[in-house]
């Protein structure tokens, strides 16, 4: 039964140990066998079976550790594994096993309870030893004495606990049979040094005996036989020694266990002498030429090479039935690799009476076939049982101390290699992180001196843009002059050929909208009869009588009346159609102050009068009414917005622009020149901004958006 202590850090020791492969191991006198098994989907798998022959150290057929080791080393790398933990197996001749019944408590009063039995069954004393048990509930059981009033006084404190628990669970009627396994602690470090490989560890050691228990009873679960049959004995063939056990074919408990001093190198000894030849080539002929050695199952030489064997065996059977262990026994079973030599079975029926069969151990972990007889892997195949939860006898006699010393080597290892790891994982970083530094640091030097390169070019483009800005400001106002442009002398014309005789204009003011007032007398209703005409001229909009009134006498009315007058270019035809092709070049226009300076001066000698009259055009007929047919009381004053609430311009040309073709056609001149200089100048500051790194683009773009904006914004207070 493991013991708790090896259980501590559980969690740690799967994660330091998670690469290590469990490994079964059987060391042999002639094969150094290993096997693992894993279940999937309740369905087992073998996933390692091999055997590696051991060479000889003499010709008497002498093994050493070193060359048990070697051999082990060489069928662990034939099967890819370099770290393993292994369970291996003691011979049941260093092992003291012994079976007695307590009664059916917890494994904690068990746990008590052993060592107070150990110290009466074993020959040696507990304390030199390294123990362990398993056990099983029987039932109601009077199979074998109760004994403890025989048992001497204890003299150790767990002792004297022991046999209190034992005594107070007299009295319980259940029975649980415990299986005893000890072994002297001197034995353990020698046994250790035929598994010293190189990587590898030892898990658990196991008994010979109870793997080839294990086989058996997991046969037995696997292939049931009749209820009536006997009990099963299995006969484990080895190269030196010879093991026996007795299993019950009902409860499936382990009966019997001993181990025999006899094995295939008995045989080997025989051939040896009967042809003299060396120990070494009476193996190779046992093995692979068995009618060359000459000895016959029905020969008398035959009957006295196996006459130890039997005569043990015999004496065996006759104390199980004597003792009443087993009563009866139906089945013999052999295995090892001795149990190939040929007529074995027929002469072991002959001397017991019984059914003997082989024992194929293969199938119970679903393994191909091998190139050695599979007989020799039974006792392999019972300890990595233990791996799938299979094996229903379990003792571990691994010392703890020795557990814990590897646990430490283990965890020290992994650390330093987790260590080594995360030093090399932080060199790295730290690496990475210098170079993308020092990238960083030349990167940044680098676009410092492109920006210093640049900055000459920056104020360049602000300057051009400031120099763009003001030849914007100079078309708008330029469009502004000419949106207000109006023929004052067809306007009053118009007004003179609207009016009757009797009306008489006072006073006419134009506001900054084009809002022209007039303040008048009329006789009757002659004023509205003017309103109408008005309103029937295109030359005017949105007429209206704002105020009427009688004067003292009553014969008159005066009136006050707005309207608005529509400048040249909405309405004069042959005007809007030169607007037109204006207007496309004023929106793309970038011209500078002087320019725009050399462009009023021209218009200043360009002539006032429009020789074309815009009202024949428009289809409005002449009246013969002219403004001398005025009869006003007062002579009317007309003053124009510009001059009255505008300062004196420093151009005076800049105040009326002219109305007439060739002078719009001379604009559209100049406008085409100044729209070249400024799609030069702007096509120079778009070049010189795609040189710019992105980051001074994208604020130079900013802020030619901020300006466009002020500009709307100035243009729609203006």
């Amino acid at each position: 039964m493991p013991d708790k202590n090896k259980k501590k850090g559980k969690f740690l020791d799967k994660f330091l140990t998670q690469n290590e492969h469990v490994v079964a191991v059987d060391v042999g006198s002639r094969y150094v066998k290993i096997a693992a098994a894993h279940k999937r989907k309740n369905v087992i798998e073998n996933t390692i079976l091999d055997a590696e022959l051991i060479p000889y150290l003499s010709a008497r057929g002498d093994i050493s550790p070193e060359q048990v080791s070697k051999a082990l080393a060489a069928v662990l790398e034939r099967n890819n594994i370099k770290n393993a933990s292994f369970i291996s197996m003691l011979p049941l001749e260093f092992v003291s096993i012994k079976r007695f019944e307590v009664p059916s408590v917890s494994a904690k009063q068990i746990k008590q309870i052993v060592p107070f039995e150990a110290e009466k069954h074993l020959p040696f004393s507990v304390d030199r030893a390294v123990i362990d048990f398993d056990f099983m509930s029987l039932g109601e059981s009077n199979s074998l004495p109760d004994d403890n009033d025989d048992i001497p006084n204890p003299t150790s404190e767990k002792a004297i606990e022991a046999k209190k628990a034992a005594e107070a669970l007299e009295t319980a009627g259940n029975k649980s049979v415990v299986t005893l396994a000890a072994v002297r602690k001197a034995i353990i470090p020698k046994f250790l040094e035929l598994c010293n490989v190189k990587g590898c560890r030892q898990s658990a050691i196991d008994v010979t005996a109870f793997a080839l228990y294990n086989s058996l009873s997991f046969f037995l679960r696997k292939n049931p036989l009749p209820p009536d049959s006997g009990d099963v004995i299995l006969i484990d063939l080895g190269a030196r020694r010879s093991e026996m056990i007795v299993t019950s074919s009902k409860t499936e408990e382990l009966l019997f266990t001993r181990s025999i001093s006899f094995g295939g190198d008995e045989i080997t000894n025989a051939i040896a002498t009967a042809l003299n030849v060396p120990f070494e080539e009476a193996e190779r002929i046992k093995c692979n030429e068995w009618k060359k050695s000459g000895i016959n199952p029905d020969t008398e030489e035959y009957n006295d090479i196996f006459e130890p064997l039997i005569s043990q065996l015999e004496k065996s059977l006759r104390y199980i039935k004597k003792s009443g262990l087993s009563t009866e026994q139906n089945l013999i079973y052999l295995s090892g690799g001795a149990s190939a030599i040929p007529g074995i079975i027929e002469f072991f029926q002959l001397k017991f009476g019984l059914n003997v069969k082989l024992f194929n151990p293969l199938p119970l972990v679903n393994a191909p076939k091998t190139k050695v007889a599979p007989q020799i892997f039974t006792s392999v195949i019972g300890a990595a049982l233990r791996m799938i939860n299979e094996a229903k006898l379990k003792v571990d006699l691994l010392p703890v101390d020795i557990t814990k010393l590897q646990q430490l080597a283990i965890r020290k290892k992994r650390f330093i290699q987790l260590g080594i790891v995360a030093a090399v994982i932080l060199a790295i970083l730290l690496s990475i992180f210098g170079v993308k530094v020092l990238i960083t640091d030349l990167s940044r030097r680098k676009l410092k001196a492109e920006y210093l390169k640049l900055v000459p070019e920056a104020l360049k483009v602000d300057s051009l843009e400031k120099r763009n800005e003001i030849l914007r400001i100079a078309v708008s106002k330029m469009e502004g002059l000419t949106d207000r442009k109006t023929s004052w002398s067809s306007v009053l014309k118009t007004l003179s050929d609207s009016m009757s005789s009797n009306i008489w204009v006072n006073k006419l003011s134009v506001d900054k909208k084009n809002y022209l007032t007039i303040d008048a007398y009329s006789i009757g209703n002659d004023y509205i009869n003017f309103k109408n005409k008005l309103i029937a001229s295109i030359r005017f909009d949105d007429v209206q009588i704002v105020n009427e009134q009688n004067d003292r006498s009553g014969k008159s009315k005066i009136f006050k009346l707005r309207c608005k007058v529509i400048p040249d270019y909405k309405f004069t035809e042959e005007f809007n159609d030169l607007r037109e092709k204006l207007l496309e070049k004023l929106h793309s226009l970038n011209s500078d102050n002087t320019k725009n300076n050399e462009i009023s001066e021209e218009n200043n000698e360009t002539s006032v009068a429009i020789t074309n009259n815009p009202e024949k055009k428009a289809g409005i007929p002449e009246t013969k009414t002219q403004v001398n047919a005025f009869k006003p009381v007062k002579t009317p004053t007309v003053i124009p917005p510009e001059e009255k609430e505008r300062p004196k311009a420093a151009n005076p040309a800049a105040d009326l622009m002219p109305f007439n073709k060739n002078s719009f056609l001379q604009i559209s001149n100049q406008l085409e020149k100044s729209k070249t200089i400024l799609k030069n100048g702007t096509g120079m500051i778009n070049e010189k901004i795609k040189e710019l790194p992105p980051a001074l683009q994208k604020l130079i773009l900013e802020k030619q958006k901020k300006n466009k904006l002020k500009t709307i914004k100035n243009n729609e207070r203006r």
